[in-house]
């Protein structure tokens, strides 16, 4: 019989803790889907054009970003490279966390990038 009622301990004690485990993972959850609310992470795209590719490629950011729970801003410089850089500028000012980049002129992106690196954003 003690065995019985140590066998039952153990298993009651494996039950409570794999619970209080389960409910703490919520919690922390919960916690940081706020923390993501109060200061949500924005991430900036940059793409050259908004054509049938570009679109596909912004409709495909938009549901990854709902996945992520994250903010997004999609800027379309419509070919032009200073457009580009000004977008660059304007995102990084903004205090995006990322920025990825369709660049309209690949040798002009280099700007693009060492300016928010400077800045501490990723790219």
């Amino acid at each position: 019989m003690p065995v019985i009622r140590i066998y039952m301990r153990k298993k009651r004690a494996i039950i409570f803790y794999a619970f209080s485990i389960l409910l703490l993972a919520g919690f922390f959850k919960i916690a940081l889907a706020q923390k993501l609310e109060a200061n949500p992470v924005v991430l900036g795209v940059l793409l050259s054009d908004l054509d049938q590719r570009g679109s596909e490629e912004r409709d495909w950011f938009l549901k990854i970003a709902e996945k992520l729970s994250v903010q997004l801003v999609i800027k379309d410089a419509l070919t032009s490279q200073g457009l580009q850089i000004a977008q660059a500028e304007e995102l990084i000012n903004q205090g995006i966390k990322l920025l990825l980049i369709n660049p309209c002129n690949p040798d002009q992106a280099r700007r693009i990038v060492e300016n928010a690196h400077k800045k501490g954003v990723i790219v």
